[in-house]
């Protein structure tokens, strides 16, 4: 995976997190519906981000020795 590529990923995942459609009042457990998007999506871009780090991230090991 290219470099460009990850971090693109990562931008448009960062884009995700923030919630656009801030017309609704509707509350769900407590929060507004925009507060409980951006903290879904803050969780989600932190498995994605700890994703492309493990995938892209060389540690400088080698496996088969």
């Amino acid at each position: 995976m290219s470099t460009k590529l990850v971090f693109s990923l990562s931008i448009i995942a960062l884009l995700f997190t923030v919630p656009w459609w801030t017309n609704s009042s509707t509350l769900i457990f407590g929060f507004p519906a925009w507060a409980f998007y951006s903290l879904l999506a803050t969780i989600a871009y932190s498995f994605i981000i700890a994703i492309l780090l493990h995938v892209h991230w060389s540690t400088g090991t080698n496996k088969d020795n």
